[in-house]
């Protein structure tokens, strides 16, 4: 993941030094000067397995990911995703909403206040709860401004209705 956060670093780097009159720098906030941008990358990885990487620098240092913040200038907006979690985030709904998705996950500055298992469960948390309550918006800017981390499962993405069907066979 560092060398892939290294990467995105040459990137930008490269396509800053460009005219870019084709709009090669994927720009999250309509301007096409670069100082001006909200850019960033986004790590893909293949497989199923969670990335632990959550934009929180010090939960990341305790979950062994905490040298991919070392990698990332100042101000540097990145997403780790799985290709499993890409996929299924395309199928949701508000698929169309990525780029907002975006700014918000990576808006913290390494001080994310949610920790979730995969990028599924930020998303749910995001469109479920963040986007459509003031109430919780401000709480989590509060958290940010604290340095607390809410650890969020979501209902979307982990229906566990099939264990009342185990715990109903052990009574009987």
């Amino acid at each position: 993941m560092t060398q892939a956060a290294d990467q995105i670093q040459n990137t930008l780097g490269y396509l800053d030094s460009l005219d870019d009159e084709f709009g090669l720098v994927y720009n999250l906030t309509g301007n096409k000067n670069s100082d001006e941008m909200d850019a960033g990358g986004m790590v893909i990885l293949d497989g199923f397995l969670p990335t632990l990487y959550s934009g929180n620098e010090r939960a990341d240092q305790q979950l062994g990911m905490g040298e991919v913040h070392g990698h990332l200038a100042e101000h540097e907006r990145i997403v780790v995703i799985t290709l499993y979690d890409l996929y299924q985030l395309i199928q949701e709904d508000e698929a169309n909403l990525f780029d907002e998705y975006l700014r918000w996950r990576t808006g913290y500055e390494g001080n994310m206040p949610v920790w979730g298992f995969s990028e599924r469960e930020y998303w749910a948390f995001y469109f479920d709860n963040y986007r459509t309550n003031e109430e919780f918006r401000q709480g989590v800017e509060e958290a940010a401004e604290k340095d607390i981390i809410t650890v969020y499962i979501s209902t979307r993405f982990n229906d566990k209705s099939h264990l009342q069907n185990l715990t109903n066979r052990n009574l009987d």
